[in-house]
């Protein structure tokens, strides 16, 4: 359900009130309202300027607009990482050489940029979730 909706049900469910109770209500609720609207405006420049940057991030399965920001404003340059391995280890995608003796393990990093990583996890559980139908 859009906030939207919701807001308007509880619109009605206070709507007969004269409660103090109802009118602090009321007034959160136009409080939701105004932040409602700033997050659609936001979300829209977001759009409009990941459209004109040129990036083809948005052709990758599951990267909209907002992964897409995300992922560019943490990366900023991708020439910083020559290559596929120090950009999984500056996200912390990359394994962690856990190994004792003979035996060969490896562990995940709790390292490197997390908001990077958060944003490449929705990416892959996006695409897991549609190669799983």
């Amino acid at each position: 359900m859009r906030s939207s909706a919701s807001l308007a049900i509880a619109r009605q469910v206070v709507a007969s009130d004269d409660s103090v109770r109802a009118e602090l209500v009321r007034g959160q609720l136009d409080r939701l309202d105004e932040l409602d609207l700033e997050i659609r405006s936001l979300e829209r420049r977001i759009r409009r300027m990941i459209a004109e940057s040129g990036t083809t991030l948005t052709d990758i399965h599951g990267v909209g607009p907002l992964v897409a920001a995300r992922i560019i404003g943490e990366v900023g340059d991708i020439r910083r990482f020559p290559t596929t391995s120090k950009f999984a280890a500056a996200n912390g995608s990359a394994p962690v050489p856990a190994s004792s003796g003979r035996t060969q393990r490896h562990r995940l990093s709790r390292g490197g940029n997390r908001r990077l990583n958060r944003a490449l996890y929705i990416v892959v559980r996006f695409q897991a979730e549609v190669a799983s139908r």
